[in-house]
């Protein structure tokens, strides 16, 4: 059996990448139907109830580690989302931990304008994390989470009409937010 190959090669291209993520968009894992082709989503089909969660500074990113075992015939790939909250906050706190109890899909929203999708397939899940009040006065005084996805490929990226479908499905409720009476 042939698998298929590339069809393209690489030229070095213009410096002008930025590092770092923006913001996370977290949902509830389901069968939305999500439409991803050759590493592209195009529709999110009937994905509803996204929350968003902007993040600051260098403590956020997305890493892919793929795994790969050419005796027994397999790869996949290990997705990690890590985040940093600042602030120790009971209704972050008690958001987070909702968090960390559910099978999730993460979209994670980087500075060049990429969306990719986290635990697509199988789900992401809270690995790790940490509440931490600091020793010294810039020391982080907040949350850190990890969440993890295995999958059969990369994180597929979306395109122009599913980031507008997923801005679409953002909650405008945040945490902080007086309700309205």
């Amino acid at each position: 059996m042939s698998c298929d190959f590339i069809t393209k090669g690489k030229r070095v291209g213009c410096i002008g990448n930025q590092g770092g993520v923006k913001n996370f968009y977290f949902a509830l894992y389901g069968d939305y139907g999500i439409t991803a082709t050759n590493q592209v989503v195009s529709s999110l089909g009937s994905l509803a109830d996204t929350y968003k969660y902007e993040v600051t500074g260098n403590a956020q990113g997305l890493t892919e580690t793929p795994t790969a075992d050419w005796t027994n015939g397999t790869l996949f790939f290990t997705q990690v989302v890590s985040a940093q909250f600042p602030n120790l906050d009971a209704e972050l706190q008690n958001e987070l931990f909702l968090l960390m109890r559910n099978r999730l899909v993460v979209f994670v929203e980087d500075y060049n304008g990429n969306v990719q999708i986290v635990g697509l397939g199988n789900g992401a899940k809270a690995t790790g994390g940490s509440k931490v009040t600091g020793q010294a006065s810039a020391d982080l005084n907040g949350y850190t989470i990890e969440v993890s996805a295995e999958e059969k490929e990369m994180s597929p990226l979306l395109n122009d009409t599913a980031k507008t479908a997923l801005y679409a499905t953002v909650v405008n409720a945040y945490i902080g937010d007086t309700p309205s009476v």
